[in-house]
């Protein structure tokens, strides 16, 4: 899959290998190209750059470093990600790339998520203040 976010367009490519030869080209919506770890660092940087998101999580917020899905690890901060794909009409994350950061720490969660638009590159908090 190729993606330009930029133009918010993407393709899926069926390629033979062997032959190094492109059988099939479709053109699909960016929210369906798969989320990767290399997403979830972008979506941390952008929001670890957010003024809002720095002021919701305090002065921990650049400890905090991506948790794999399904990890069982045990970092004091951590960061989870979750693909947010909208369902109303109007809704950016219908089309557009967006994931919903949550961040845990020694004492539980935050009650609060950072949400992340890839493709604008835009950042928003849902939720409470910061939890102590």
């Amino acid at each position: 899959m190729l993606s330009n976010t930029q133009q918010t367009k993407a393709v899926r490519a069926l390629v033979a290998l062997p032959q190094n030869q492109v059988l099939a080209v479709e053109r699909i919506q960016p929210a369906d190209v798969p989320l990767v770890r290399d997403d979830a660092e972008q979506a941390l940087a952008l929001a670890k750059a957010s003024p809002e998101v720095r002021r919701a999580v305090g002065d921990t917020l650049d400890r905090f470093a991506i948790l794999a899905p399904g990890s069982e690890e045990r970092a004091p901060y951590a960061v989870q990600m979750l693909p947010v794909v909208g369902t109303g009409r109007n809704d950016p994350c219908r089309a557009e790339r967006c994931v919903d950061l949550i961040f845990r720490t020694e004492n539980g969660y935050l009650p609060l998520r950072a949400h992340v638009d890839l493709t604008q590159r835009t950042v928003a908090v849902h939720g409470g203040g910061r939890r102590r």
